[in-house]
């Protein structure tokens, strides 16, 4: 039995630092149904979820961070954004701001 449990263990310690490893290189996924478009109204509907995932302590949108995802739409388009909060523990907000640099670090007017 001591045998058993010493062979448990060791495969214990042996695996957590691959699943340790997978999860931190694990690469979050575009999901096609964020974005939905009408060419024809001009318009492009996008689904902002905020903590979709663990990422970054949930502090993540859609399942990414620090502007890892960037939505590009055309000019003169209207673009209708439906905002979700997903995460339980800490509430969210999003604010859509023009190019600027440097990035504005509160709400602009």
């Amino acid at each position: 039995m001591r045998k058993l449990s010493s062979l448990v263990a060791s495969f214990l310690l042996l695996s957590a630092p691959l699943c340790a490893a997978q999860t931190a290189t694990a690469k979050p996924q575009i999901d096609c149904n964020w974005l939905t478009v009408d060419t024809t109204a001009k318009t492009a509907t996008f689904q902002l979820t905020s903590g979709l995932t663990p990422l970054n302590g949930g502090l993540n949108f859609n399942g990414f961070n620090d502007g890892k995802l960037t939505l590009t739409v055309p000019t003169g388009w209207t673009v209708v954004i439906r905002f979700t909060n997903h995460d339980a523990n800490l509430p969210h907000s999003a604010e859509v701001v023009d190019t600027t640099k440097p990035m504005p670090a509160g709400p602009t007017p």
